[in-house]
């Protein structure tokens, strides 16, 4: 059974004549993205997918605590993928269940991560002996590295913190 996830809206609806406004609760239902594999054989005319933008950046300094690690991608992917550990580095993604969230355009994938002060952190995408970041169109990401550091700063404590630390998550 596939899940669906519901968000609890309010909405203000005006009462009768005199009175004050009665609110309305009610459901809004969106179901999950659903995982598509790449083609097979892979589409020749479509370029490899490329890594546009990550949070953090490359070299980036971030505050410590509660890290939702973003990687965005030209071109719709696959929801097939392995984070490799980067050599010399900490995994930001060593803590938590490492439940990745797909968006619906399928460009960007999300992760919930954990990371302590002043210290390194790294990890590696289609490296050997895994390529399995692949577009939809069947074509692989090239290999791709990401690092970054944290800073001494007030530790970033809640989600909703730390979506507010990516100031390109919403364009």
């Amino acid at each position: 059974m596939k899940a669906v996830v519901a968000a609890i809206a309010v909405l203000a609806l005006p009462a009768a004549a005199g009175s004050a406004e009665a609110p309305l609760t009610g459901v809004t239902v969106t179901p999950p993205v659903i995982c598509l594999q790449p083609r097979r054989p892979p589409s020749p005319d479509v370029p490899a997918p490329k890594v546009v933008s990550t949070f953090p950046a490359k070299g980036a300094v971030v505050r410590p605590g509660r890290l939702v690690l973003r990687i965005t991608f030209d071109l719709p992917m696959a929801c097939d993928g392995t984070f490799l550990d980067a050599p010399q580095l900490k995994s930001p993604l060593s803590w938590g269940d490492r439940v990745v969230k797909l968006t619906r355009d399928r460009k960007t994938f999300r992760i919930e991560g954990r990371v302590e002060k002043n210290s390194a952190y790294g990890l590696r995408l289609n490296h050997a002996p895994t390529r399995d970041f692949v577009g939809l169109s069947g074509q692989p990401l090239e290999p791709f590295d990401l690092d970054f550091t944290t800073s001494s700063g007030p530790e970033v404590v809640t989600i909703k913190e730390a979506l507010a630390q990516d100031v390109e998550a919403g364009r």
